[in-house]
């Protein structure tokens, strides 16, 4: 995990009117009432008085993607995440790995259709 803070930050963005070509003032009247909410989550992995910067993907040991830069008088709310019950993939993979059953315990991970009696249909993907 990284030792970044995870935040959620709620912040209004710029917009581009999402339909081509040209468009009358009594098209654009609804559309240029409403701001464009957006919400971000990623580590927070710097600040500074104009921006604060999100990678919203992290690799171990510390590697970020998706990385952008919101100007601060954008930003609504900005609210840290506690991510310190969260599992990362390779916790996961661990956790997989360690609970390897046997034959006989994946055969007992049976399903009888409706209707099917004592005739148990071996499920092909047994969840561990």
């Amino acid at each position: 995990m990284s030792n970044k803070p995870f935040v959620m930050i709620r912040w209004y963005d710029a917009a581009d009117f999402d339909e081509s070509g040209w468009a009358t003032e009594e098209t654009l009247a609804e559309w240029v009432e409403k701001p464009c909410e957006s919400i971000s989550y990623g580590y927070l992995i710097h600040k500074n008085r104009d921006y604060l910067t999100l990678g919203a993907d992290f690799i171990l040991p510390s590697t970020y993607g998706r990385v952008m830069k919101i100007p601060r008088r954008m930003i609504q709310e900005t609210k840290e995440i506690d991510l310190s019950a969260a599992t990362t993939c390779s916790t996961a993979s661990r956790r997989k790995r360690s609970s390897k059953r046997t034959p006989s315990e994946l055969a007992s991970h049976t399903k009888s259709p409706a209707g099917a009696g004592d005739n148990p249909v071996q499920d092909p993907d047994p969840i561990p």
